[in-house]
């Protein structure tokens, strides 16, 4: 009897506790990047990932979608890993010319989700935005919506919130 209840409490504790580590993780951006840190110097900004309040490293990608003399460009981003656990380095190797969003994605094995970063045509950030499900948890940027959100920046316009 006693082993049973035993048995039925730490299941108990394990559904209880479940929901404490389970969820999706969560990405931030740092603008300007702090450039007396020796690692970032230099970088257009810095993005830190996250597992609830933990750093985490994620496996990162993403494109800069650009509209240069009415020309749709799309540059593959570059991520510099630093020291500190779930912080990267973006370094601006999209072109000078016209507006750009960044579209920047992190993925932790079995979610993606994004940050998205508009970049005027000055060359300085115009807005970030995080992606949220209705429920609030982040999610992934459509490609529709960051088409939407250049097509804003390029008429001077701050596209909505996702």
């Amino acid at each position: 009897m006693h082993r049973a209840l035993r048995t039925c409490l730490t299941l108990a504790s394990l559904t209880i506790a479940t929901p404490l580590v389970a969820g999706a993780p969560w990405i931030s951006i740092e603008l300007p990047a702090n450039r007396i840190d020796p690692e970032t110097r230099g970088a257009y900004l810095v993005v830190r990932t996250y597992h609830h309040a933990t750093p985490v490293q994620l496996v990162m990608r993403g494109t800069a979608e650009g509209l240069v003399n009415g020309t749709r460009r799309s540059v593959a981003l570059e991520f510099r890993s630093t020291s500190q656990t779930g912080v990267f380095a973006l370094d601006r190797t999209w072109g000078d010319s016209g507006p750009w969003v960044l579209d920047i994605r992190a993925f932790d094995g079995s979610a993606e989700i994004s940050a998205v970063v508009g970049v005027g045509t000055t060359g300085e950030a115009a807005f970030v935005r995080v992606p949220l499900t209705v429920q609030g948890y982040p999610r992934a940027a459509t490609h529709g919506e960051v088409d939407a959100m250049l097509q804003a920046l390029a008429r001077g316009q701050t596209p909505h919130p996702l």
